[in-house]
């Protein structure tokens, strides 16, 4: 039996996460920055699931009873790629389901003609600050939107401009004064077409092996005249696409980077109404 995930899986833990005597297995979904519960049905399927965003790439996953009430709770370490090494940054405990059945609130969104907009029900009282996220469905790296400053009132954020025509995954994290972060989310919104910017370039994940590097970026106007290109820290044009029209819609390009060494690198989304940039890390075994 086969059960998908959705993204590059690194590591899989299994235990009885929501008390039910039936083992469920968590899943580390590095790209994504998702950790996934696949919920076993009490006979070996596992129709149902949960995802809980984490405060970078997941890369291990531990059960262990940390709060002594006798379920298995989970501990993901996630971890970033820093310019030339993997790093761990945060630790991630996911409380057993069994005993943290109500969450502190729940992340909604909904595409309107301005964007999108997130809500959630109500601001934990230890946060001092909101911090609001988007990235591309699947995989993809997060990308920060906002920092808000946590109060009673602060339960809503419109992502405007958003990118036309697409899926993409929000997270809202509760910043505690000491550090700690509640996250909320992912949740999957589905874009408007007319919806957002008229140009979106994507984040790029960085590229750990040799062979094409997938870009992608959306276009909200007609008869937008574009290329993508890739540019080195010296500012050297390394790749470009010929310039073409396209109209509304989403786009991918790749980049076959087999000369390119690691490093730091920069993809450009030119067009005639504006242009954007995202890094990209090159990093070789």
């Amino acid at each position: 039996m086969n059960v998908t995930t959705g993204s590059l899986s690194l590591a899989v833990h299994g235990g009885d996460f929501d008390g039910d005597g039936d083992v469920d297995l968590a899943v580390a979904r590095s790209t994504a920055r998702i950790v996934t519960v696949l919920w076993n049905d009490g006979g070996g399927g596992f129709p149902d699931r949960s995802e809980y965003g984490v405060h970078d790439a997941p890369l291990m996953l531990l059960g262990a009873d940390l709060d002594e009430e006798g379920d298995e709770d989970l501990v993901s370490a996630n971890y970033y790629l820093g310019t030339y090494a993997l790093q761990f940054a945060a630790v991630t405990i996911l409380w057993n389901a069994s005993d943290r059945t109500t969450p502190v609130a729940e992340l909604t969104g909904e595409a309107s003609s301005d964007g999108v907009v997130l809500s959630w029900s109500s601001t934990p009282d230890v946060a001092e600050a909101l911090v609001v996220e988007r990235a591309p469905a699947g995989d993809g790296l997060w990308s920060q939107l906002a920092i808000l400053e946590a109060t009673c009132d602060a339960s809503t954020y419109t992502d405007s401009p958003a990118p036309p025509g697409r899926e993409a995954w929000y997270r809202v994290t509760f910043v505690a004064s000491n550090g700690e972060r509640t996250i909320l989310g992912p949740v999957r919104v589905t874009l408007n077409p007319a919806a957002g910017a008229t140009i979106v370039l994507d984040p790029v994940p960085p590229a750990m092996r040799s062979g094409p590097v997938q870009i992608a970026y959306s276009i909200g106007l007609e008869n937008v005249r574009s290329r993508l290109a890739i540019y080195d820290v010296r500012g050297a044009r390394l790749w470009a696409t010929p310039w073409g029209v396209h109209g509304p819609g989403s786009y991918v390009e790749r980049w076959d980077d087999a000369r390119a060494a690691s490093g730091i690198y920069f993809v450009r989304l030119e067009t005639s109404v504006g242009q954007r940039t995202e890094r990209l890390v090159l990093a070789r075994p």
